[in-house]
Formats: C-alpha cells, sequence, structure tokens
C-alpha cells in the first residue's frame, strides 16, 4: 500500500497497536461522606482483582491502582486503574468493574450519592425569615406573588388584550408599527 506524503501531512493518524497495544483503564467514582472509607477501598481492590483474575482482556501483571483524590460536593473521590490489553479490551474490562462495584456496593450498602447540596443559613437568614422580601409571603411556591402576570396570558392582559379580541394594527393586520386598537367581539354566554 502506498500513501503519498501529502496525506500524511494534512490527516491526524492514530495507530491503536503500535508501540504497544495495551490500553490503561481510568474509572473514577465516588462515594457518601458517611462512608467507611476503608471498606470502599477493600471493596474496590477485591473488585479489581477479581475483574483481573477471570478478564481475558485484563493484564494481570500490571498490576492494579486504587486512590482517594478528592472531595466533592456529594462525594469522597476516588479512581480505580487497571490495564487492558487492547482498545476494545479497555472497554469490556472498565465495563466489568463498573458492573463489578455497583453490584458489591449495593450488597456491603455503599452509596453513591446523587449530587446535593446542603444550604446552612446564618441566624437569622433562613426561609421563615426572609419570607417578606421581595415580595415573597412566606417560603415555597406557593407563597410567591399572586397576579395578573403570570404566563403568557397575563402578560397580553397587561398589554390590553383578552381572549375575546385581539390586539391588530389600523389596517387590520397584526403586529406593524401602526397603533393598536382593539377589536370587540360579543361574548354568547353573556347574551
Amino acid at each position: 500500500m502506498v500513501v503519498p506524503n501529502a496525506k500524511f501531512a494534512e490527516t491526524i493518524i492514530t495507530n491503536y497497536n503500535e508501540p504497544l497495544p495495551a490500553v490503561n483503564v481510568w474509572l473514577t467514582c465516588g462515594v457518601s461522606y458517611d462512608s467507611d472509607l476503608e471498606l470502599v477501598e477493600r471493596v474496590c481492590r477485591e473488585v479489581m482483582t477479581e475483574a483481573l483474575d477471570t478478564s481475558p482482556d485484563a493484564i494481570k501483571e500490571y498490576g492494579s491502582w486504587f486512590a482517594f483524590d478528592k472531595f466533592d460536593d456529594s462525594n469522597v473521590g476516588f479512581w480505580l486503574f487497571v490495564q487492558a490489553k487492547d482498545r476494545w479490551g479497555s472497554k469490556v474490562l472498565q465495563s466489568d468493574l463498573i458492573k463489578g462495584l455497583h453490584r458489591r456496593f449495593r450488597e456491603e450498602g455503599i452509596v453513591i450519592n446523587y449530587p446535593m447540596r446542603t444550604l446552612k443559613f446564618p441566624e437569622g437568614w433562613g426561609p421563615d425569615e426572609l419570607s417578606g422580601v421581595n415580595g415573597i409571603r412566606s417560603a415555597g411556591r406557593r407563597g410567591r406573588r399572586r397576579g395578573s402576570m403570570r404566563g403568557r396570558a397575563g402578560r397580553l392582559r397587561a398589554l390590553g388584550h383578552s381572549r375575546a379580541g385581539r390586539a391588530t394594527g389600523r389596517d387590520g393586520g397584526g403586529g406593524g408599527t401602526g397603533s393598536a386598537k382593539m377589536e370587540e367581539t360579543k361574548d354568547p354566554a353573556a347574551e
């Protein structure tokens, strides 16, 4: 096969098999702050060892690596690191690790939190104390200011529109730059 030099110069070429076909598998995750981190590490190492022993795609000689690396908003973060024989094997091995961790975390009662935030208000700054600020009568959605400006219908009423009539230009067409006037229509229920 002959490939012109010009093609090499303008093309990004990725060789997944040379110099070595091995591919690293890097998996990140996080567990609840309430978790026993020693138990989490032990379970992760057991899952990696099981994957290395049973998966034909894993390179057992390379070993496995684990570390906690950060305090996230909702979890204590950690990573797992193993090596697969090739690119396709890395995807299979990563999937095996995810399924194994999920199963074992469930069995051990280890929780991966959904993202959440806890808000702590200083004394005097809670929702109840601030209920009169910005027109909010009380905490929650039900306490918001009520009025005719709710949604599109409220905005149209504020502009002088009603369901029974519509604003039109002087020529009777909608919109335009002319001043608006209302076309009155009779409500059959009112008669």
